[in-house]
């Protein structure tokens, strides 16, 4: 019998006695955290900060902390620390499911698994924009490539958002969960505007610390619906709390960073 079809009676209804006890009617807890675990962490975060430093390396072929000023170097290494977290916990989704384990269940392990989806994808894309900017010199089949990029991405993360608005079953996280594409939509129209208040000259420095402004939104929510179940007794495995620190953890660097670039500017 699929693991899966033992959770349904205790995940049918929103916010039922049932699902307030969910960690312990389960019955099933994901491994306890190992050095296995904290190995694959480290190497994931080694390899995505390797890889976005080759990216940077690039374009700005001085020594990197001297290109990016030491404060945003810091929160370049904070956020990379964040990301391949991220990808670790993608890791754990994969490895989890093919030894027939039901995860993700609890909502930070559908954090974790939508923040390991949206970071891997963005790779791919900035790999790909990344050899096409360094293989030709026209920007007109870039602007293409960008374009189709940011369909598919938005594409699939969309598909990724639906399908954990379908699995979550507590209400107040399926609310939450809600705020993440608002947040997008709210980065997407500062971007917008800031770029035409620039000419566009500044779409990808002014337009993207814009978008990080609206990130800590989620972060609000979350914080909220955590003291809400810190008052109800909910109890959560070690998985559910790496998606949640995860996410706040990435939010807290985009706060800072648009406040580094709003009262120091990106050198600082």
């Amino acid at each position: 019998m699929d693991p899966n079809e033992r959770l349904q009676p205790v995940i049918a209804s929103n916010d039922s006695p049932d699902t307030q006890r969910l960690s312990d009617a389960v019955g099933i807890e994901p491994p306890r955290l190992g050095i296995s675990h904290l190995m694959v962490l480290t190497a994931c975060v080694a390899v995505y900060l390797a890889i976005t430093r080759g990216f940077y390396g690039m374009f700005a072929p001085l020594d990197w902390e001297q290109s990016l000023g030491t404060f945003q170097a810091i929160l370049w290494g904070l956020y990379g620390i964040g990301s391949g977290a991220g990808l670790a916990g993608l890791i754990l989704f994969v490895t989890l499911r093919r030894r027939g384990w039901p995860f993700p269940v609890h909502p930070g392990e559908y954090l974790l698994v939508m923040i390991g989806v949206s970071t891997l994808l963005s790779l791919i894309s900035t790999g790909v924009i990344v050899s096409m900017i360094s293989g030709k010199e026209s920007s007109t089949p870039m602007m293409w490539v960008f374009a189709v990029e940011t369909l598919l991405c938005f594409g699939i993360n969309a598909l990724v958002f639906l399908w954990v608005l379908w699995r979550v079953k507590f209400l107040r996280w399926r609310l939450c969960f809600l705020v993440i594409p608002l947040s997008c939509f709210l980065g997407l129209f500062a971007t917008i505007v800031i770029a035409r208040m620039m000419g566009g000259s500044l779409f990808g420095v002014a337009g993207a610390y814009a978008g990080f402004a609206s990130q800590p939104l989620v972060s609000v929510v979350l914080i909220m619906v955590l003291l809400k179940d810190y008052r109800d007794g909910r109890r959560y495995p070690w998985t559910h709390w790496f998606g949640v620190v995860l996410r706040l953890w990435l939010d807290a660097v985009a706060l800072a960073t648009f406040l580094m670039y709003l009262f120091g500017g990106p050198g600082h």
